[in-house]
């Protein structure tokens, strides 16, 4: 079978899925590398945060939110431009990716 035709066949079965699931936009994963994405879209690098630094009462959220970019934002922005959207303890976006999407293992 021709490469074209292959295309052609996984793209008929991803509508066809798609349709049966009532979606209209393709899903999309989450999965955790030590591998950083060549390109793609990520926040800025922030203040350091962790459960132990607030607790201690060492967090400047005034400097915290001077790099706060929303998570839900860089994967719509990735969605629409058909990249990678990645996260790492540096690169957390807001307090709440900080603690959901890089202190979750």
């Amino acid at each position: 079978m021709a490469l074209k035709e292959v295309n052609f066949l996984m793209n008929e079965t991803l509508s066809e899925l798609l349709k049966a699931l009532g979606l209209s936009e393709e899903p999309f994963g989450i999965f955790y590398t030590d591998i950083e994405p060549t390109e793609g879209f990520a926040p800025t690098v922030g203040q350091p945060l962790s459960l132990e630094l607030e607790r201690q009462g060492k967090i400047d959220f005034q400097e915290v939110f001077k790099s706060f970019t929303c998570v839900l934002g860089k994967l719509w922005l990735a969605r629409r431009k058909n990249t990678t959207a990645y996260f790492e303890a540096g690169r957390y976006g807001c307090p709440g990716g900080s603690f959901y999407l890089v202190s979750v293992r």
